[in-house]
């Protein structure tokens, strides 16, 4: 048999084969859909092929496909509830049902099989198989050297695929399905709509995963955005536990830090004292209320700190003019070189708002007995800032405490270094594990 004979052979079966399953398929009525929107949350992600067929009844909890009113779009939600008018439907990740009934004449079927990211290669195959015929069609053009027909045909193709991928974005992809203003920044409901997971904001979100993060810095336009990296571990146990290891000596949680920034927080547990800069420089306080740059100022043990950026502005201000004579420095956009206005410090409505806790265990080496050091990161804010205005300042205070701290239990080593290690790399939650780390 010769080899033209066998890839004849081989194409002839492969196409009775992919007959033979369209026929198996659309023979009990099944229909293809390949689902757009991040709705159904993980149980069906965007980029997922459904196979629908036609049942003889539904039922509550099932998932569907139907055809809207007036309209050829089809949509893929959960039954979740059934009225005299029809089936009331619902997207997994919507906050609220579908706005109409679904009757029974409407629905396409039940989804019963579903592949994961196949979707996105059904969609993007016609357009690829497209693209590269026109990319062969020209390069068959007889003012093209043989010689170099192939190198363009590889070059065509590769920038037709990467065409196709930006337009899908199948890989990596984050969707913004409503904001709020928070406190400090604005909290974002992002959902997760590409293949591979993302950590945003120390949030790591795979496939069809939603969550809320609090993004507290704006851009030099005022706008709040947020940049998914990679989560990948590639199924590597070291790059795991290194991930791991990383969140697991920082809290950087949006949520969880908004909870912390107080004087007192709740997690499962219940009430314990949380960290909020009045909890922490002013303990004898009998306030609740946030502590203004006024009132931290003006704290004695603040005195010296205030001073040293006095000082520190001084000599700046000098350097700068023995620099560059004549230069005009000061507060406000009609200065050459502008700085920060200290009059913030002084201000009732600016505040430093915890922004990240931090892990320095490894500077024990500075001090064994304490077990190195836990920081804890404020930003400055505005609480008075309107809508196009920042509301973060350029200024960051630093509080570093001990790891294990001067109580008597600590004191007679019933706390060992190892066991606040542990407590870090525990952590069950991220409110109840601070709670746990204070105990240290």
């Amino acid at each position: 048999m010769t080899s033209k004979r066998k890839w004849a052979i081989s194409v002839a079966a492969s196409i009775v084969l992919v007959v033979g399953v369209f026929v198996a398929v659309f023979g009990t009525g099944s229909r293809f859909f390949v689902v757009e929107t991040p709705s159904m949350a993980t149980a069906a992600p965007v980029g997922t092929l459904v196979v629908v067929r036609p049942h003889a009844s539904y039922a509550i909890g099932d998932i569907i496909s139907y055809q809207a009113v007036n309209s050829t779009r089809v949509y893929t939600h959960r039954i979740v509830d059934k009225t005299a008018e029809g089936w009331i439907l619902k997207g997994d990740l919507n906050g609220a049902a579908d706005p109409l009934p679904v009757t029974d004449s409407q629905i396409v079927g039940a989804v019963d099989m579903s592949f994961r990211y196949v979707g996105f290669f059904v969609r993007g195959l016609p357009w690829v198989l497209l693209g590269c015929a026109i990319v062969f069609a020209l390069t068959m053009h007889p003012r093209i050297r043989p010689s170099w027909r192939w190198q363009i045909r590889l070059v065509g193709w590769s920038v037709v695929v990467s065409l196709v991928d930006l337009w899908l974005r199948p890989w990596v992809n984050l969707v913004m399905t409503g904001y709020v203003p928070a406190t400090v920044g604005v909290d974002m409901h992002l959902v997760n709509t590409g293949i591979f997971p993302v950590d945003v904001l120390g949030t790591v979100l795979r496939s069809g995963q939603d969550a809320v993060v609090n993004q507290m810095v704006a851009d030099p336009d005022g706008k709040y955005r947020v940049t998914p990296t990679l989560a990948l571990t590639f199924g590597c146990p070291a790059m795991a536990d290194a991930h791991d290891l990383m969140r697991s000596t920082t809290v950087i949680e949006p949520l969880a830090l908004r909870e912390l920034d107080r004087t007192t927080y709740r997690d499962e547990h219940g009430a314990a004292a949380g960290f909020g800069l009045r909890r922490i420089l002013a303990p004898d306080s009998h306030s609740d209320a946030p502590l203004s740059t006024s009132e931290l100022f003006a704290l004695p043990s603040m005195h010296g700190v205030r001073a040293a950026i006095d000082r520190e502005f001084a000599r700046y201000i000098v350097q700068q003019q023995a620099a560059a004579p004549g230069i005009s420095i000061g507060v406000g956009a009609n200065q050459a070189l502008q700085l920060f206005d200290r009059d913030w410090l002084d201000s009732s409505h600016t505040r430093f708002a915890l922004a990240g806790i931090v892990n320095r265990m490894d500077r024990g080496f500075v001090s064994p007995a304490t077990c190195g050091e836990i920081r804890l990161i404020y930003r400055l804010v505005r609480s008075d800032a309107k809508e196009a205005e920042p509301r973060r300042l350029p200024m960051t205070l630093n509080v570093v405490m001990k790891a294990r701290g001067d109580a008597p239990a600590d004191r007679d080593n019933k706390i060992t270094c190892a066991e606040i290690a542990r407590r870090w790399l525990a952590r069950p939650t991220k409110l109840s594990a601070v709670r746990r780390l204070r105990r240290g």
